[in-house]
């Protein structure tokens, strides 16, 4: 055990989880897009997961240009025709009531992609934060879509089945057996 004047033998083992430095690690490390607001609404922070995700060359990059993209990649409408609401009025949404979760298609490079967004105000010393969380939902969707597609495949091969058999049972026994 390590020990200075100013932290005493208690302090000088390991910092407690809660440190800085552990949550600076978890938001550089996490695999899904994170940005945070400063409490003006200026896009002040982001993960490398961000900066790969959207392809900006830097952080720097991604902090200047993101919600412009966003902006600029709000559909007029939303797949279930819907209007779109701006990103703004959700941020100001999020600073009123404290967080806010919706699922939001963009338009990125002519492909719609699906995004669900979580905004969570924070509070930071005397003022907050947003932190905003991003998962592409895009391939969950696909698997939904094919999932229904097998599902709905199958209630129709079972309503023929059912069919085959009311009709001649012992005919539909032996076309299964073969």
């Amino acid at each position: 055990m390590t020990q200075t004047p100013e932290t005493g033998p208690q302090q000088a083992a390991a910092s407690p989880p809660g440190d800085a430095r552990y949550s600076a690690a978890m938001f550089k490390a996490n695999p899904y897009i994170n940005i945070i607001f400063d409490d003006k609404l200026r896009l002040v922070e982001c993960n490398p997961a961000a900066v790969a995700y959207f392809g900006y060359a830097s952080r720097e990059d991604l902090l200047q240009n993101l919600l412009g993209l966003i902006s600029n990649s709000i559909p007029d409408f939303q797949p279930d025709g819907s209007p779109s609401v701006p990103l703004q009025t959700r941020l100001d949404y999020v600073v009123q009531r404290g967080e806010m979760e919706f699922e939001l298609e963009l338009v990125f490079e002519g492909r719609r992609v699906p995004m669900r967004f979580t905004l969570i105000k924070v509070p930071v010393q005397d003022s907050f934060a947003i932190a905003g969380y991003l998962v592409d939902m895009h391939s969950l969707k696909e698997a939904r879509g094919e999932l229904l597609r097998q599902d709905t495949l199958m209630r129709q091969v079972n309503r023929a089945a059912t069919r085959l058999m009311s009709a001649d049972p012992d005919s539909f026994d032996t076309a299964v057996q073969r």
